[in-house]
């Protein structure tokens, strides 16, 4: 079984409404030992055992290329991956150039 996230929990920490102890406390406060288990794990689920280049990174990557992708705002991507600049979310935006062309209709239609 692999490990479900529960969502609820991290969109109450990413709007303050839950707080971890300490000031750098972080959002998944697990170690290598734990996070190396699980992830070996999942990776033979998937059949990606043997996958060198499946790496947690491109999980992440995936999940706010997808984001952004589906036009979600790119505000609430960075919220949700947790990015400290919106600088670092912006490089996923080259992956939605229909938001741009949105853009442009609507101030053509203004």
């Amino acid at each position: 079984m692999l490990v479900r996230l529960d969502t609820g929990w991290i969109v109450a920490r990413r709007i303050g409404a839950v707080t971890a102890p300490g000031r750098n406390a972080s959002l998944f406060p697990y170690d290598n030992r734990w996070m190396r288990h699980w992830w070996d794990r999942a990776r033979n689920q998937l059949g990606f055992a043997n996958d060198e280049h499946f790496v947690p990174y491109i999980c992440r990557h995936t999940c706010a290329s997808r984001l952004v992708q589906c036009g979600v705002p790119i505000n609430v991507v960075k919220e949700w991956m947790g990015h400290k600049s919106i600088k670092m979310t912006m490089r996923y935006t080259h992956l939605a150039p229909s938001n741009l062309m949105a853009a442009a209709a609507a101030l053509e239609d203004a």
